[in-house]
């Protein structure tokens, strides 16, 4: 089923403002109509957003139904209120040309450099990214790949989006012609929006060499302004370039020292905040006073310091790591615990339908049926107005388990028939099932289909009512408004009148193809007022209580619902051409 919100920002990155309508308010969280602020990922930071001027202090997804909530103090507002929602651009712009600038290294690099080590990984911070490769990469190499970036970007590629068809919900990023890349993020429209390209350094951690990557503010030349400001970025990032013997620092030194005591207590916490909080920490202030510096000075012990900030994090990391360890005995593992269950598969096609076509029907007061699939001739055909010797009860169509009254049921009617004997009116019930007929095998027909059947009993029932109901079902069905249904007179012994419904054929919509035997409408279920003498069978008093009821052959549904061309694609287990 469609989801409740429409995600604008999938549409257009650069939409900075949406009035929209409170949906639900849980709490202190909010669900809107419309989305225009992405929440974070594990490679991106979400948007900075407010909802009437009030921030928004935090955005989380729900990945089962695929909505994004807002978490705010919800004040005054109440559901199906008018809001206006709007993200800090500035902010989006930065992440925008940050997460871009990963797709444009990724492909410039794949595209000049013939051996096997390529990105494996790529992640966006606030003020810079980083590619991860699975082999140290050189900085000649690295500095080649930045100036072909940047001559790209004075090229202006275009940056396009591609929906997978085969992967509901997957996209592909692709800038210029370089390969795509599976992205669903933040991206500027063209690459000259970036401006220009800043290599800031990079590590190599077990095997793995991170390259982290910004770009000047106004895509100017390197100036002494814009050396700073890219300077000014590095000092809030670990970033290690050849920074040489980190125990030359006296804060070494100490830190190592701090650390073994840490390691014996647990207080890694204190230790972090001691050297790395953004006010008071030691190594932070030592960072800070880089401003003060002459620029050869800022590039001698910049790099070293910025080395020892991810000494420092990953050393406490670690030993965080090694004390967690540390204090888990057998004592403290129960082996009981089941694993989480890993997801894998989906529901059938026709499961699938047969659920949304509940919903639907329910929603208008239907109750779900079912019965026996091995059914006797007396409400197989006897209660539906079907007497000896009519032709449906031949052997070219019915498959009998034993002659003459025991058979696989040929219709779910074989319930309804059960229904109209069992309840009183008013009756709304549909029945979905299996159904087996002597059919030949091909791209439309099968010994074994499903069926849906519905019916309605009640005072005061027309052929009108029926009409309505098909053409709201067929409308939420395919979800298309416009949706061009035939109504066309046609024999049934359990109905008078009887009609035909046909759908014009999804295939190639009414101009003739295999699929609708060059007909252009595939016929999709029978219906009709439910005949006099099938009423007064089943003890209702057919003076009093008029009824509809209509069968209908679920797998064309599916197949024209899907785009699937043979019904034997749905149960063969077989490819076919």
């Amino acid at each position: 089923m469609p989801s409740l919100q429409k995600p604008i920002y999938y549409q257009d990155q650069y939409i900075k403002e949406v009035s929209t309508k409170v949906l639900e308010i849980h709490g202190d969280k909010i669900l809107l109509t419309d989305v225009i602020a992405i929440p974070p990922s594990n490679t991106e930071p979400g948007d900075k957003a407010s909802i009437n001027g009030v921030s928004v202090a935090s955005l989380s997804k729900d990945k089962e139904k695929n909505l994004i909530w807002y978490q705010i103090e919800s004040g005054d507002l109440k559901v199906g209120q008018q809001v206006n929602l709007s993200i800090d651009w500035e902010w989006r712009l930065n992440v925008m040309k940050l997460h871009t600038i990963l797709h444009l290294i990724a492909g410039v690099y794949e595209s000049v450099n013939a051996d096997d080590n390529r990105p494996i990984a790529g992640t966006v911070k606030e003020t810079y990214c980083e590619l991860v490769f699975k082999e140290a990469v050189s900085n000649d190499k690295i500095l080649e790949v930045v100036d072909k970036a940047n001559r790209d970007i004075e090229s202006g590629l275009e940056v396009k989006h591609r929906w997978d068809a085969a992967r509901e919900g997957f996209r592909w990023t692709q800038v210029g012609n370089y390969e795509p890349i599976p992205d669903g993020g933040l991206h500027v429209k063209n690459i000259k929006e970036i401006g220009e390209i800043y290599y800031l350094g990079s590590f190599t951690k077990e095997g793995k060499t991170k390259i982290r990557f910004s770009y000047l503010p106004d895509g100017n030349n390197k100036t002494q302004e814009n050396q700073k400001h890219i300077e000014d970025r590095g000092e809030k990032h670990s970033i290690r370039s050849d920074a040489g013997d980190l125990s030359n620092f006296e804060l070494t030194r100490q830190f190592d020292a701090e650390l073994e005591n840490a390691s014996a207590n647990g207080s890694f916490d204190d230790l972090y905040l001691k050297y790395l909080s953004k006010t008071h920490g030691l190594l932070t202030q030592e960072i800070k006073a880089l401003g003060k510096l002459l620029i050869e000075e800022k590039k001698e012990l910049g790099p070293k310091l910025n080395a020892l900030k991810t000494y420092i994090e990953e050393s406490i990391e670690k030993a965080r790591q090694d004390y967690t360890n540390a204090q888990i005995t057998d004592s403290d593992i129960d082996l009981t615990i089941p694993y989480p269950p890993v997801k894998t598969g989906y529901l059938h096609p026709t499961t699938q339908v047969v659920r949304q076509m509940n919903e639907f029907f329910k929603y208008y007061g239907f109750s779900i049926g079912e019965g026996p699939e091995i059914e006797t001739a007396e409400y197989n055909f006897r209660r539906l107005n079907l007497p000896e010797g009519h032709p449906a009860t031949d052997l070219q169509d019915t498959l009998f388990v034993k002659e003459p009254d025991i058979l696989l049921r040929t219709h779910t009617s074989s319930i309804e028939a059960r229904i109209l004997e069992s309840y009183k009116p008013p009756i709304r019930v549909v029945i979905p099932g299996k159904v087996f007929r002597n059919e030949t095998l091909n791209a439309t027909n099968g010994s074994f289909f499903h069926h849906y059947q519905g019916v309605v009993v009640d005072k005061g029932i027309t052929i009108q009512n029926l009409k309505w109901i098909m053409e709201k079902f067929h409308q939420y069905l395919f979800e298309d408004d416009n949706i061009e249904l035939r109504f066309r007179y046609k024999y049934y012994p359990e109905v008078s009148p009887g009609m035909g419904v046909d759908v014009k054929c999804r295939f190639c919509n009414g101009s003739g193809c295999a699929v609708c035997k060059q007909r252009g409408w595939v016929e999709v279920l029978g219906c009709g007022m439910i005949h006099y003498n099938t009423l007064k069978m089943s003890g209702i008093d057919p003076e009093i209580y008029t009824g509809f009821a209509w069968g209908m052959g679920l797998d064309r549904l599916v197949m024209a619902k899907f785009g699937i061309s043979d019904i034997r694609k749905l149960y063969g287990g077989l490819a076919y051409a």
